[in-house]
């Protein structure tokens, strides 16, 4: 929708709105690291021989572009805490009107969850 409504891709709203605000020099899209490189973790599928690392080249390692904002983020894990202290201290870069709606659970919300956010909050 934001993209429609934005003309711009998700990838470039994200780094604009939020990667770059928070200084998530780290946060990208799809797998980390480079294709033929060893310098990352990633996947393993069962083989018949047991355990198999996910072929990167061959497509079968990361999600379709189309649900990458269901979790084709990367970031590492100092600024995966930078990302969670904007949740939890509520700076600037969202209102405290936008801050409260993400982590209020739906009406009718079976659970006392919000997103990924539980009733405990911060």
């Amino acid at each position: 929708m934001l993209e429609a409504r934005l003309g711009q891709s998700w990838e470039t709203l994200m780094r604009r709105e939020l990667f770059g605000p928070l200084g998530l020099a780290s946060a990208g899209f799809g797998s980390p690291g480079r294709a033929g490189a060893i310098e990352q973790p990633f996947g393993h599928r069962r083989g018949p021989d047991g355990f198999e690392t996910v072929d990167r080249a061959g497509g079968l390692y990361d999600i379709p572009a189309v649900v990458g904002p269901a979790g084709g983020v990367h970031i590492s894990i100092p600024d995966l805490l930078k990302y969670l202290a904007a949740h939890c201290d509520r700076g600037a870069l969202l209102t405290g009107q936008s801050w409260a709606t993400l982590h209020t659970p739906p009406p009718g919300e079976a659970t006392p969850w919000a997103g990924t956010w539980g009733p405990t909050g911060c």
